[in-house]
Protein backbone atom coordinates (compact mmCIF):
# COMPACT_ATOMS: atom_id res chain seq x y z
CA UNK A 1 0.00 0.00 0.00
CA UNK A 2 1.47 3.32 -1.47
CA UNK A 3 1.79 6.27 1.59
CA UNK A 4 0.33 9.41 1.17
CA UNK A 5 2.95 12.10 -0.28
CA UNK A 6 3.38 15.67 0.53
CA UNK A 7 3.63 17.33 3.82
CA UNK A 8 1.91 17.16 6.84
CA UNK A 9 -0.20 20.14 9.14
CA UNK A 10 2.61 19.79 11.56
CA UNK A 11 5.50 20.04 9.03
CA UNK A 12 4.27 22.88 7.36
CA UNK A 13 3.49 24.63 10.65
CA UNK A 14 7.33 24.51 11.34
CA UNK A 15 8.19 25.42 8.37
CA UNK A 16 6.30 28.26 8.00
CA UNK A 17 7.22 29.31 11.67
CA UNK A 18 10.91 28.58 10.49
CA UNK A 19 10.42 31.22 7.25
CA UNK A 20 8.85 33.62 9.61
CA UNK A 21 11.90 34.03 11.59
CA UNK A 22 14.00 34.02 8.81
CA UNK A 23 12.35 36.94 7.00
CA UNK A 24 11.71 38.51 10.71
CA UNK A 25 15.71 38.03 11.44
CA UNK A 26 16.19 39.80 7.74
CA UNK A 27 14.28 42.81 8.30
CA UNK A 28 15.80 43.32 11.78
CA UNK A 29 19.08 42.96 10.73
CA UNK A 30 18.31 45.29 7.55
CA UNK A 31 16.66 48.14 9.83
CA UNK A 32 19.74 48.23 12.18
CA UNK A 33 21.99 48.68 9.25
CA UNK A 34 20.20 50.91 7.35
CA UNK A 35 19.51 53.20 10.59
CA UNK A 36 23.13 52.88 11.30
CA UNK A 37 24.10 53.94 7.34
CA UNK A 38 21.40 57.09 8.21
CA UNK A 39 22.79 57.93 10.71
CA UNK A 40 26.50 58.24 9.78
CA UNK A 41 25.19 59.55 6.87
CA UNK A 42 23.56 62.33 8.71
CA UNK A 43 27.05 62.91 10.72
CA UNK A 44 28.75 62.99 7.64
CA UNK A 45 26.76 65.95 6.43
CA UNK A 46 26.73 67.77 9.57
CA UNK A 47 30.22 67.81 9.41
CA UNK A 48 30.46 68.65 6.20
CA UNK A 49 28.21 71.58 6.56
CA UNK A 50 29.94 72.95 9.86
CA UNK A 51 33.60 72.55 8.19
CA UNK A 52 32.68 74.66 4.91
CA UNK A 53 31.00 77.25 6.92
CA UNK A 54 34.32 77.49 9.11
CA UNK A 55 36.38 77.83 6.09
CA UNK A 56 33.65 80.89 5.32
CA UNK A 57 34.31 82.42 8.13
CA UNK A 58 37.94 81.96 8.26
CA UNK A 59 37.69 84.05 4.98
CA UNK A 60 35.31 86.61 6.06
CA UNK A 61 36.95 87.51 9.34
CA UNK A 62 40.71 87.42 8.33
CA UNK A 63 39.33 89.78 5.37
CA UNK A 64 38.65 92.33 8.47
CA UNK A 65 39.53 95.66 8.14
CA UNK A 66 40.27 98.73 9.71
CA UNK A 67 37.97 100.65 7.84
CA UNK A 68 37.37 104.38 9.26
CA UNK A 69 34.51 106.61 9.92
CA UNK A 70 33.86 109.62 11.46
CA UNK A 71 32.07 110.34 14.60
CA UNK A 72 29.51 113.45 14.58
CA UNK A 73 32.39 115.27 15.50
CA UNK A 74 34.38 114.33 13.15
CA UNK A 75 36.64 112.25 15.08
CA UNK A 76 37.84 109.17 12.92
CA UNK A 77 37.32 106.29 14.38
CA UNK A 78 37.17 102.59 13.07
CA UNK A 79 33.69 101.20 11.98
CA UNK A 80 34.06 97.69 14.20
CA UNK A 81 31.68 96.39 16.71
CA UNK A 82 31.91 92.89 18.58
CA UNK A 83 30.66 91.28 21.70
CA UNK A 84 29.54 87.48 22.22
CA UNK A 85 27.14 87.12 20.19
CA UNK A 86 27.67 89.76 17.07
CA UNK A 87 29.62 91.29 15.11
CA UNK A 88 29.73 93.86 12.93
CA UNK A 89 32.55 95.29 10.55
CA UNK A 90 33.94 95.55 7.42
CA UNK A 91 35.61 92.82 5.02
CA UNK A 92 38.04 92.47 1.85
CA UNK A 93 35.80 89.63 0.75
CA UNK A 94 32.08 88.40 1.90
CA UNK A 95 30.29 84.57 1.93
CA UNK A 96 27.96 85.62 -1.13
CA UNK A 97 29.79 89.10 -2.19
CA UNK A 98 33.09 86.84 -3.03
CA UNK A 99 36.33 88.57 -3.33
CA UNK A 100 34.65 92.12 -3.06
CA UNK A 101 34.38 94.68 0.17
CA UNK A 102 31.71 94.30 2.29
CA UNK A 103 29.81 95.58 5.33
CA UNK A 104 28.89 92.48 7.63
CA UNK A 105 27.05 91.32 10.09
CA UNK A 106 27.23 87.82 12.19
CA UNK A 107 24.61 86.88 14.87
CA UNK A 108 22.43 84.56 16.23
CA UNK A 109 18.65 84.46 15.74
CA UNK A 110 16.08 82.49 17.86
CA UNK A 111 12.76 80.78 16.73
CA UNK A 112 10.87 78.33 18.29
CA UNK A 113 13.47 77.38 20.32
CA UNK A 114 16.11 77.30 17.76
CA UNK A 115 19.21 79.22 16.96
CA UNK A 116 20.51 79.77 14.17
CA UNK A 117 23.92 81.23 13.08
CA UNK A 118 23.10 84.27 10.25
CA UNK A 119 24.90 86.27 8.02
CA UNK A 120 23.91 90.06 6.67
CA UNK A 121 26.06 91.54 4.07
CA UNK A 122 25.87 95.19 2.09
CA UNK A 123 28.54 95.98 -0.83
CA UNK A 124 30.63 98.68 -0.02
CA UNK A 125 29.70 99.60 -3.57
CA UNK A 126 26.38 99.70 -2.95
CA UNK A 127 27.27 102.61 0.39
CA UNK A 128 29.12 105.28 1.07
CA UNK A 129 30.35 104.23 4.77
CA UNK A 130 31.29 107.33 6.40
CA UNK A 131 29.99 108.03 9.73
CA UNK A 132 28.84 106.13 13.22
CA UNK A 133 25.15 107.61 12.21
CA UNK A 134 24.99 106.24 9.16
CA UNK A 135 21.92 103.40 9.26
CA UNK A 136 22.65 100.19 7.38
CA UNK A 137 20.24 98.40 5.16
CA UNK A 138 21.53 95.21 4.57
CA UNK A 139 20.83 93.86 1.05
CA UNK A 140 21.38 89.87 1.85
CA UNK A 141 20.51 87.75 5.00
CA UNK A 142 21.15 84.22 4.76
CA UNK A 143 21.48 81.42 7.63
CA UNK A 144 24.49 79.72 7.80
CA UNK A 145 24.20 77.00 10.48
CA UNK A 146 20.75 75.75 12.41
CA UNK A 147 20.50 74.45 15.84
CA UNK A 148 23.39 76.04 17.10
CA UNK A 149 23.83 75.43 20.65
CA UNK A 150 26.77 77.79 21.31
CA UNK A 151 28.06 80.84 19.48
CA UNK A 152 30.79 82.93 21.00
CA UNK A 153 32.87 85.99 20.08
CA UNK A 154 36.35 86.89 22.23
CA UNK A 155 38.32 89.56 21.42
CA UNK A 156 42.33 90.26 21.87
CA UNK A 157 43.67 93.61 22.04
CA UNK A 158 44.21 97.11 23.69
CA UNK A 159 41.97 98.61 25.71
CA UNK A 160 41.85 102.02 24.34
CA UNK A 161 43.97 103.87 21.64
CA UNK A 162 45.42 106.49 24.66
CA UNK A 163 46.76 103.46 26.54
CA UNK A 164 48.48 102.27 23.53
CA UNK A 165 49.90 105.30 22.46
CA UNK A 166 50.89 105.72 25.73
CA UNK A 167 52.19 102.10 26.07
CA UNK A 168 50.30 101.27 29.71
CA UNK A 169 49.83 98.34 29.90
CA UNK A 170 49.39 94.81 27.32
CA UNK A 171 46.48 94.18 24.91
CA UNK A 172 44.06 91.77 27.13
CA UNK A 173 40.93 89.18 25.80
CA UNK A 174 37.92 90.67 26.16
CA UNK A 175 34.31 89.83 25.47
CA UNK A 176 33.23 93.36 23.84
CA UNK A 177 35.27 95.67 21.25
CA UNK A 178 34.02 98.62 19.94
CA UNK A 179 36.33 100.33 17.16
CA UNK A 180 34.19 103.43 17.56
CA UNK A 181 34.78 104.03 21.48
CA UNK A 182 38.16 102.55 21.39
CA UNK A 183 39.42 103.51 18.62
CA UNK A 184 41.24 100.64 17.35
CA UNK A 185 40.07 97.08 16.02
CA UNK A 186 41.76 93.84 17.83
CA UNK A 187 44.53 91.64 16.96
CA UNK A 188 42.63 88.53 17.57
CA UNK A 189 39.50 87.15 17.10
CA UNK A 190 38.50 84.02 18.54
CA UNK A 191 35.18 82.56 17.74
CA UNK A 192 33.37 79.15 19.39
CA UNK A 193 30.42 77.60 17.69
CA UNK A 194 28.85 74.33 18.58
CA UNK A 195 25.88 72.40 16.55
CA UNK A 196 23.94 69.80 18.16
CA UNK A 197 26.84 66.99 16.84
CA UNK A 198 29.90 68.97 16.12
CA UNK A 199 31.79 71.97 17.27
CA UNK A 200 34.81 74.39 16.36
CA UNK A 201 36.84 77.38 17.41
CA UNK A 202 38.53 80.12 14.87
CA UNK A 203 41.08 82.22 15.68
CA UNK A 204 42.06 84.77 13.52
CA UNK A 205 44.64 87.24 13.13
CA UNK A 206 44.05 90.55 12.52
CA UNK A 207 46.48 94.15 12.19
CA UNK A 208 48.09 94.67 15.07
CA UNK A 209 48.78 98.39 13.84
CA UNK A 210 45.14 99.17 12.90
CA UNK A 211 46.09 102.86 14.63
CA UNK A 212 48.69 103.59 11.26
CA UNK A 213 44.85 103.64 9.19
CA UNK A 214 44.53 107.30 11.44
CA UNK A 215 47.70 108.79 9.38
CA UNK A 216 45.72 109.93 6.44
CA UNK A 217 43.44 111.97 8.93
CA UNK A 218 46.32 113.37 11.49
CA UNK A 219 49.92 114.33 11.68
CA UNK A 220 50.58 113.41 15.20
CA UNK A 221 53.52 111.24 16.58
CA UNK A 222 51.34 109.85 18.66
CA UNK A 223 49.31 107.79 16.02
Amino acid sequence: MNKPSGFTLIEMLIVTTLLTLVLYTGNYVYYQLYSRWDKQLGDFEEVARVTKVSMQLDSLMSGIQPFVIRTPDDIPVFFFEGNESTLLAVSSTGIIHNREPVVFRLGTKVEKDRISLTYQSLPLSSLILNSTTQEIVFSTSITLLQDVEEFKFRYHGWRSLELKSARQGVPIWSDKYSGISQRLTPHNIELKISTLSNSLTLNTNLTTESNAWFRHYFNSSNI
